[in-house]
């Protein structure tokens, strides 16, 4: 690996990490509002309540549904930790942003600057800190579309079968990431 590839991935480890303290800062300073309430309430119910009443009139996938029960039976359901869910989906996109433009720019440095660019939004810090799955899919959708990218240039069962799995859980977590 040359000095510059290893300065470009020192550099983004940073940048995770300052996204992670960016992101963590003050995660439970404001109380769960209504659709969080819910989302910890009836999203993160038992699967086969979840799939009694929940799935029948509620336009999300079964994959948040069950993504946020699991966290929720993992690390608790107070206002901080189940906003920790959300938060790591926005860590995954950062890394995922930075993975994506390395490889269609083929600079680390314009890689760092996509990432830092996503890393500071303050739409996508507001959803990292949102019990929601919106900064899930955020972290998934362009996961699945760098390890699209790999999947046509090795062309491999497992690059594929990669794809085909991250791309599965983008849909399942976000019925719009079909249409990406």
């Amino acid at each position: 690996m040359s000095s510059l590839s290893r300065r470009g991935l020192s550099a983004a480890a940073l940048l995770l990490l300052l996204t992670f303290a960016l992101h963590v800062f003050r995660l439970d300073a404001v109380p769960l509002r209504g659709d969080e309430a819910f989302t910890v309430r009836y999203w993160a119910n038992d699967p086969a309540t979840v799939l009694d009443d929940l799935a029948h009139w509620e336009p999300h996938p079964l994959g948040a549904f069950f993504g946020f029960w699991a966290w929720k039976q993992t690390a608790g359901a107070s206002e901080f930790t189940m906003r920790v869910l959300p938060l790591l989906g926005s860590i995954l996109s950062v890394a995922s942003v930075f993975a994506l433009a390395r490889h269609l720019w083929k600079d680390s440095r314009l890689a760092l600057l996509a990432a830092g660019l996503w890393a500071i939004n303050p739409h996508l810090i507001w959803h990292a800190q949102d019990v929601r799955n919106y900064a899930l899919w955020a972290g998934l959708s362009p996961l699945a579309l760098v390890l699209f990218l790999r999947a046509i240039d090795r062309n491999t069962p497992r690059a594929w079968i990669l794809y085909i799995l991250a791309e599965a859980a983008a849909i399942y977590v976000f019925f719009l990431e079909a249409l990406a």
